[in-house]
């Protein structure tokens, strides 16, 4: 009763059941299968008798590869649902000979562009550059072949002149040199001579007089930013680009210490250049133009150092209209 049940489950009665009887799994339906090499003479052809079954290990599906005697091997996963799922290709695993034969004939005998090599061949253009490479890799063996004699040739110039330094073997052939460069830098500079560098030529620097003439442009540098029209706020920065030594007080301060003594001692915080600055504003404006606000303007003070500094800023000016009164009765 129970195999009863089951067979009308399936959709199936008593008498139809026995076709399935004794018949094997087949996932891929039965052979021979088509040869899908669209180089081949018997494309489309079912000619593949060699197959090989397997499953997936992600999807547990099976998975079929076909070898065909042009050479041809390619895998689908499966199992075939439809008839049109016999001329599907997952992967290519072999080209093989006949279908390599045929791009040579199409690329470099037929004279065809890669993307219409690539269209007859029912491959992607970026396969059709890989594979085609039996003229690439003859231009690739002329080019090393070159790279070999080039590399002989530096070798030779270093023996026929031993007392030279790589840069003076530079000077004698820059083609060259520029060549090996490119192609084989590390090369390049294990086979050079390293004659090491010569004394380092700092050493050969006065320091002391180096300092001394540094000293007297930094003060005429900080004589011209005093003099200017209006405050400039006095830093070291400042300091190097009047002077254009910007990089030299940067990086060697330490071996200018009478430069670097002065330059301290004349540098600005922002609180010092900014009370320079209101003092200067002070004075230049005239004894009924001393408010707060046109001073704070001028000053261009920001909201913080304006409170902080408003009592004294209150105070300058008082100095400053006492000092305009006794000028003017004396």
């Amino acid at each position: 009763m129970r195999h009863l049940l089951f067979i009308h489950f399936l959709g199936e009665s008593v008498d139809t059941i026995y076709r399935y009887v004794n018949m094997v799994n087949a996932p891929f339906g039965e052979g021979p299968f088509l040869c899908l090499n669209p180089a081949a003479k018997h494309y489309l052809n079912p000619v593949i008798t060699d197959l090989k079954v397997t499953t997936c290990c992600d999807t547990k599906r099976p998975v079929v590869t076909f070898s065909c005697s042009c050479g041809f091997v390619y895998s689908r996963r499966g199992p075939d649902m439809i008839p049109e799922d016999r001329k599907k290709i997952g992967r290519i695993k072999e080209f093989g000979a006949v279908w390599l034969e045929k791009l040579d004939s199409l690329v470099y005998e037929e004279k065809l562009s890669f993307r219409e090599s690539a269209r007859i061949l029912n491959v992607d253009t970026k396969t059709v550059i890989k594979y085609s490479n039996e003229k690439i890799r003859e231009v690739k063996v002329t080019h090393a072949s070159t790279k070999d004699q080039e590399k002989n040739q530096w070798l030779e110039m270093i023996g026929n002149y031993p007392d030279l330094s790589k840069t003076d073997l530079r000077k004698k052939n820059p083609s060259l040199y520029m060549r090996l460069y490119r192609n084989d830098k590390q090369w390049l500079i294990q086979n050079s001579p390293n004659k090491g560098k010569l004394e380092n030529e700092n050493k050969r620097v006065d320091w002391f007089d180096r300092d001394l003439q540094i000293l007297e442009e930094v003060k005429n540098a900080v004589n011209e930013i005093n003099n200017s029209d209006k405050p400039i706020k006095i830093t070291l920065s400042r300091i190097g680009r009047t002077i254009k030594q910007l990089s030299l007080l940067e990086k060697k301060m330490n071996k200018l210490p009478l430069t670097k003594e002065f330059i301290l001692s004349v540098t600005e915080s922002l609180e010092d250049f900014q009370k320079r600055r209101i003092n200067w504003v002070i004075e230049q404006l005239d004894k009924e133009d001393l408010s707060l606000w046109k001073i704070r303007r001028k000053a261009g003070l920001k909201d913080s150092f304006y409170e902080k500094w408003k009592g004294e800023i209150e105070n300058s000016i008082d100095s400053q209209i006492s000092k305009t009164n006794n000028n003017i009765y004396s």
